[in-house]
């Protein structure tokens, strides 16, 4: 059994983003030559930026706009790696784990 430090709590966001997490390290580990680790690439991109535009958020400054316009940037980033993700994870699992 895993345990969690002391005083650390799950949030939704490591709910949401560890899957993905296992998913950046387990189709890394595939040969070059498939769409493995180009999968892992762009899953560890959008789970980077997601984390980024998290942590932004929290830190934001009512008198400042500038942490609410680098989060939304980061979101967006985050969400241009699912498309390529959705396609070479697809192509991997269907292909190369098959």
């Amino acid at each position: 059994m895993v345990g969690l430090a002391e005083d650390y709590e799950w949030t939704t966001v490591n709910y949401i983003l560890a899957p993905v997490g296992y998913m950046v390290g387990g189709l890394g580990a595939l040969p070059a030559d498939t769409d493995g680790p180009d999968c892992s690439l762009n899953a560890n991109n959008f789970r980077s930026y997601t984390l980024a535009g998290f942590k932004l958020s929290k830190e934001e400054d009512p008198l400042d706009d500038k942490d609410d316009l680098l989060a939304i940037e980061s979101y967006h980033r985050a969400g241009s790696y699912i498309d390529e993700a959705g396609v070479k994870c697809t192509n991997s699992f269907m292909t190369t784990l098959d």
